[in-house]
Formats: structure tokens, C-alpha cells, sequence
């Protein structure tokens, strides 16, 4: 039972200690873009998608009655 006990134990430990960090770690730069590409689109005239009721475009019957009930 003793070693049962001892053996969770290590297992328990060698698992908790991969979750840990090293203490020289560096977070990496990350570049990020100054606009999404999306914001180009809107500017050259593009609308956004509607979504008021984006799951016609699954042509489901069943799916459409059971929003149609909830709403």
C-alpha cells in the first residue's frame, strides 16, 4: 500500500513539474500588422456578410423551424 501511495505520489510531481516554466523564459516577439486585411475590403467598398440569419445558407428545414420555435 506504501508503495502505491510513493508511486502516485512521484507521478503526481513529474506531472505537476511539466507544467512549469523555466525561469529563463523569454516571451517571443510577436509581429503583429498595423490593420487586418478585412479593414481594406470595407474601405474599397465591400459589406460586411449579413448575419442576421446566417443559417439559411445550410438550406435546413428542421434547423430553421427549431430557430423560428426559439425565437
Amino acid at each position: 500500500m506504501k508503495t502505491r501511495k510513493g508511486l502516485l505520489s512521484m507521478i503526481a510531481a513529474l506531472t505537476m513539474s511539466a507544467c512549469a516554466v523555466g525561469p529563463d523564459y523569454q516571451r517571443p516577439e510577436i509581429q503583429m500588422p498595423q490593420e487586418f486585411h478585412q479593414v481594406e475590403a470595407v474601405r474599397n467598398g465591400a459589406k460586411p456578410a449579413d448575419l442576421g440569419k446566417w443559417w439559411t445558407s445550410f438550406n435546413d428545414r428542421e434547423l430553421d423551424s427549431l430557430i423560428e420555435r426559439a425565437v
